[in-house]
């Protein structure tokens, strides 16, 4: 991709992952390509796009698609062996400067032989027609490993007309790549991102204990804000160096729920275009990534491991995400993952003779509390909860390898045993009584 970033930090969201999400709004014409089975009416095409014969609306099932995201058909980009990049876009009028408009879309990539698609969307709150311009506002292109997902892009309107840009690349020499699009929506004075953690839940979560967990020599290094987490991570090297890096924080609320993400560049050459990018689905949090280069001085596979966050505010099992034109090379140079109950705070990568030789990481300690013994989560330590404890009971020394007990390990040993039962005696309150969020501390 050759197509100019904003190079300040921008305010972004990104939902992807097959997810139900309401609809809001439709201003677009021919949002979901249904109006002509191969001209995307309402949309003006750029790059490859306006020449390509293969860029064009596909009626499902069609190469590598059973179904459409929304009605029938798509708008995509389909090639075997060649590659294309470029995109479409729609001027909409009738928009109020001022009013915050997030533009959204469904995405889909897929391939069967080497590279990478990745699927991209801009906005240009000015209402102009060029993906070149600076004023235009780029969620960077991501994969969706064959699966539909979900990226979006926020700003304010500047004008009465802004602009919706779709934009695909296309890496790789072999077999077929291919980009679909589908439901595109504009969205006026949208709402905030949804709650992560169930907010009938009893419980504050908060980062702690922050600490360099990897210090070696690198040239481009990025430590998000206190109180801030990693959600996804991008990289490009050039002339033997890491010239660029990205990083997208999200700050951790109390009730375990995400706010506005927020896109930072850096690294002595921040502007511009990534060779491998991730940006994580909703609610999950990066522990840990990894990096290889090759080629000419290429990052040609990063990995960024993540947990999501569930429910009861805690953080789920360690999931694997993966981008670069050999985004699934059996291994990496370099890597780091965070130790169990932290997460990612910082990063940095190092590159020499076309290897990453270095690489720098921080974390910070992921913490929930609620009061120790709230089994059934409903804010008080009751005979409920008691029944609960005493059926995980295993004794001094004993490990207690239930997994429906593991809630029950309250002095963070692998034994339920007295010392676990002084634990919940300390946070007992009754039923209906709140007890302390950290008497467990």
């Amino acid at each position: 991709m050759s197509i100019a970033r904003l190079g300040q930090i921008v305010l972004i969201m990104a939902l992807l992952g097959a997810v139900t999400l309401p609809s809001f709004g439709q201003t677009l014409v021919n949002p979901s390509f249904e109006s002509h089975p191969q001209n995307p009416t309402g949309w003006t095409a750029f790059g490859d796009g306006a020449t390509d014969s293969d860029a064009r609306v596909y009626t499902a099932p069609t190469y590598g698609l059973t179904a459409a995201f929304d009605g029938q058909r798509v708008y995509g980009a389909v090639k075997d062996g060649a590659r294309m990049n470029g995109g479409i876009y729609q001027r909409i009028s009738g928009t109020t400067p001022g009013v915050t408009y997030r533009a959204r879309v469904r995405i889909y990539t897929f391939r069967t032989g080497d590279g990478e698609m990745r699927c991209g969307i801009g906005l240009d709150p000015y209402g102009g027609t060029s993906p070149y311009s600076e004023n235009t506002l780029w969620f960077d292109p991501i994969s969706s490993n064959n699966r539909w997902s979900v990226i979006e892009v926020t700003a304010q309107a500047k004008s009465s007309t802004i602009t919706v840009f779709l934009d695909y690349g296309q890496s790789g020499m072999s077999g077929f790549a291919i980009n679909y699009f589908d439901l595109v929506e504009l969205i006026a004075n949208p709402p905030p991102p949804p709650p992560c953690a169930d907010p009938e839940a009893y419980m504050e979560t908060g980062l702690t204990d922050r600490r360099i967990d990897l210090n070696q020599q690198v040239e481009a290094q990025h430590t998000v804000p206190p109180g801030y987490v990693i959600t996804g991570i991008g990289a490009r090297g050039s002339d033997g160096n890491v010239s660029r890096m990205r990083v997208r924080q999200n700050p951790l609320l109390p009730d375990g729920s995400l706010g506005e993400p927020e896109e930072v560049r850096f690294g002595y050459d921040p502007i511009g275009g990534l060779e491998a990018n991730i940006s994580l689905p909703p609610c999950y949090v990066a522990v840990g990534y990894g990096a290889r280069a090759a080629g000419e001085f290429d990052v040609m596979t990063l990995a960024l491991w993540a947990r999501p966050i569930l429910a009861d505010g805690s953080l789920g099992p360690v999931e694997e995400f993966r981008a670069g034109f050999d985004a699934y090379h059996p291994s990496l140079e370099r890597e780091f993952l965070a130790d169990s109950g932290r997460v990612l705070t910082g990063v940095g990568l190092r590159m020499q003779f076309s290897d990453i030789t270095d690489i720098w990481a921080e974390t910070d300690r992921y913490r929930v509390y609620r009061p120790a013994g709230d089994f059934d989560l409903d804010g008080d330590v009751d005979q409920e909860d008691f029944a609960h404890l005493q059926a995980c009971v295993s004794g001094q020394g004993i490990t207690q390898a239930s997994p429906v007990c593991q809630n029950a390990l309250l002095d963070d040993d692998d034994d339920v045993d007295q010392e676990d039962l002084a634990i919940f005696q300390a946070c007992l309150s009754g039923p209906g009584v709140l007890a302390d969020l950290r008497c467990g501390d």
